[in-house]
């Protein structure tokens, strides 16, 4: 029986299964299609590489930051409010003066004092939630430019035929300059940039109402800052091979 088997086989012998061409792939153009590949797959990788580094350091900084902008926003929020202590202190006062008074005048309720916050304390804390509100905005935005960039090298990368694969991140590749994914990523920081000088706005604000001296020494840290911040903007515009870019 074995030498039947061992006959037939050298009369018949089985051949080996023919790996697909690359016109059984419907595209005879695979070596253009491999060389795009790798490329693409290093020109992909270093793009998402950049954008997760970016939106890292964004998320520390703004994690502390909003932490920051909190505490001092609990301190400043108390100016809208009467102050209690003080209310406590002049009700005291006039129940003392009503008691050491003449016994033939009536009883009177004390009445407790009228009390509006100051147009600079709505101010300030008007500039401290708008901060941390593009803190936190920044925040979001950058976890979901990480989640949109591992989406993007998942898929941009599928277990296919090279044209298919090809084809598939161009198309995808062409969607990021479609929905302008760059000028997005772009404008992240200008939210947090935003929000760093509004709360030097209100930090100077703020303590021009509990020290006018501090006040003013923090104000002109504040208008030092802006201008810096501008100045270190515009040079791209004056000079091409600026490296300052905000």
């Amino acid at each position: 029986m074995i030498k039947k088997v061992h006959s037939l086989k050298s009369r018949h012998p089985i051949k080996p299964t023919p790996r697909p061409t690359d016109a059984e792939y419907g595209d005879t153009s695979a070596p253009i299609w491999n060389l795009y590949r790798t490329e693409s797959e290093k020109y992909d990788k270093m793009l998402v590489e950049s954008w997760m580094g970016n939106t890292d350091s964004m998320l520390i900084f703004t994690g502390l930051f909003s932490a920051i902008i909190s505490a001092f926003l609990v301190e400043t929020y108390r100016t809208l409010q009467p102050d209690t202590d003080s209310q406590t202190v002049t009700l005291l006062s006039q129940l003392v003066l009503h008691f050491n008074a003449s016994t033939s005048v009536p009883p009177t309720s004390p009445i407790p004092p009228s009390f509006d916050a100051s147009g600079t304390a709505i101010r300030v804390n008007i500039l401290m939630v708008v901060s941390l509100f593009l803190s936190v905005s920044t925040a979001l935005a950058s976890t979901l430019i990480q989640q949109w960039a591992r989406d993007y090298l998942r898929y941009s990368q599928p277990n296919a035929a090279p044209h298919k694969r090809g084809r598939v991140r161009a198309y995808l590749f062409s969607g990021l300059s479609s929905f302008q994914m760059r000028r997005f990523i772009d404008g992240v920081p200008v939210l947090l940039h935003v929000s760093v000088f509004l709360f030097y706005w209100a930090l100077s604000d703020f303590l021009h109402m509990v020290n006018t001296v501090v006040g003013t020494v923090a104000r002109y840290s504040f208008f030092a800052s802006l201008s810096v911040y501008l100045a270190l903007s515009l040079s791209p515009l004056l000079a091409n091979n600026s490296p300052y870019r905000t």
